[in-house]
């Protein structure tokens, strides 16, 4: 997971001293839910880029991530991306493509959870999801390969939509 964060981040570290990444090395997620994830983190810095604290002098970005135990006890990877020193923000007024993106993602593909909270000075996101992933409870969206995931993205949230 390390390495997936490294990568997905690295065309941002134009000032390194911007972008602070802490985490355990050796969490493993295979590669379909390796992907999930880099899909948010890549919507999550592109947005924190053009709007948030990465398109200032001065903001700063800390992602963080660990492993703990859900209340079963089951492995469960935690990341934390907090933006700081950016402009002033608030909730956008609708719902756009990239929070449907991400909700989608971590509660379908790796199914989890987002609290995403817009802070004065930039998004505080709190993404938690199984490390492995377990049976669905219901017949999931997505039946085509995830190199087709934008179609059957959107094709699965305008059908819950309706």
């Amino acid at each position: 997971m390390a390495d997936l964060v490294r990568a997905v981040m690295e065309p941002y570290h134009e000032d390194t001293n911007a972008i602070a990444l802490k985490g355990v090395t050796a969490i493993t997620l295979l590669p379909r839910r390796a992907m999930s994830l880099g899909m948010i983190l890549h919507e999550m810095a592109t947005n924190a880029l053009n709007h948030g604290s990465l398109s200032v002098p001065g903001g700063h970005l800390d992602i963080a991530w660990s492993l703990s135990e859900d209340e079963k006890g089951n492995p469960e990877v935690h990341l934390s991306w907090q933006e700081s020193q950016g402009p002033d923000t608030s909730p956008p007024e609708g719902t756009g493509f990239g929070t449907r993106l991400i909700r989608f993602a971590i509660q379908h593909e790796l199914r989890g959870q987002a609290e995403l909270s817009y802070q004065r000075d930039g998004l505080v996101a709190d993404l938690k999801f199984p490390r492995y992933q377990s049976s669905p409870a219901r017949r999931p969206c997505l039946t085509s390969p995830l190199s087709d995931f934008w179609t059957a993205a959107l094709r699965c949230w305008s059908s819950r939509t309706r």
